[in-house]
């Protein structure tokens, strides 16, 4: 994972072949409500990624 001063997160997971990209426009960086966003969303891309396997 990486991210940005504005809580922009992006992965890249050459392994199964799939990355994200979360972008607001929150500060501080870090914020909790942001980053939470951001490991919901991996989690519901990688649910969605094992169902349709």
């Amino acid at each position: 994972m990486w991210a940005g001063l504005a809580n922009l997160y992006y992965w890249i997971d050459r392994e199964n072949g799939i990355g994200g990209f979360w972008a607001t426009q929150m500060f501080p960086y870090q914020d909790p409500a942001s980053y939470l966003g951001y490991l919901e969303f991996e989690s519901a891309v990688y649910q969605s990624l094992k169902r349709q396997r």
